[in-house]
């Protein structure tokens, strides 16, 4: 896109047969996720290293699971990074 310090991630996870109880012969169930991040990084200046993430989820599965087993999620994360050592420095 252009934008430095910009990123964009993205994911598709399907999975089927999946055992839902101890037994041998219990049913089998099928699951889906889909995960969305935007991220953006500051380059420059006072705030350097600052990072943004705003990331989505949303997940569905099978009732043989358990009753509602559908998930959504948005999320907003704020890195803010610390030089620790600098403290230790002379």
């Amino acid at each position: 896109m252009g934008i430095p310090g910009l990123a964009f991630k993205s994911a598709y996870v399907y999975g089927w047969e999946a055992q839902t109880a101890p037994q041998l012969n219990a049913p089998r169930a099928k699951e889906r996720e889909l995960f969305n991040q935007i991220s953006y990084t500051i380059q420059e200046g006072k705030a350097k290293d600052l990072a943004f993430k705003l990331r989505t989820t949303i997940y569905r599965a099978d009732n043989k699971f358990q009753a509602n087993s559908d998930n959504k999620e948005v999320r907003l994360y704020v890195d803010y990074p610390l030089d620790i050592m600098a403290m230790f420095r002379k």
